[in-house]
């Protein structure tokens, strides 16, 4: 998270740097998407998923992880998904089984897409 420059336009500063939709989002559909299999995620707009709070993908059931097509992870921006913390590691773990060898950090398109055809 950067401080503005000022070159940036100026976001309400302080409370909520993000859109009240992307909060909505976070908020309601935390719950939705874990409990929801892929279907429910890769019906997301990747740009909606890129701007979803970390905390909100960080509870991401590691099981719903793992079963995402590789459309919607690659789609995914990798700053977003390389900004996990603690939990990260053990999504990272798991996908590591789904996808092969390539972390979760360095997607790759081709690689993840082959090894995610199921």
């Amino acid at each position: 998270m950067h401080h503005q420059t000022g070159h940036k336009v100026h976001h309400q500063t302080g409370h909520s740097q993000s859109p009240i939709w992307t909060q909505l989002i976070t908020k309601f559909y935390t719950k939705w998407i874990t409990k929801s299999e892929t279907k429910s995620i890769t019906k997301l707009d990747a740009k909606c998923l890129i701007k979803l709070d970390l905390k909100c993908i960080t509870k991401l059931d590691t099981k719903s992880i793992t079963k995402l097509n590789a459309k919607s992870i690659t789609n995914l921006d990798t700053k977003c998904i390389t900004s996990l913390d603690t939990v990260h590691h053990q999504i990272q773990h798991k996908v590591h089984h789904q996808f092969g060898h390539k972390s979760i950090t360095k997607l790759d398109t081709k690689s993840t897409t082959e090894s995610a055809t199921m």
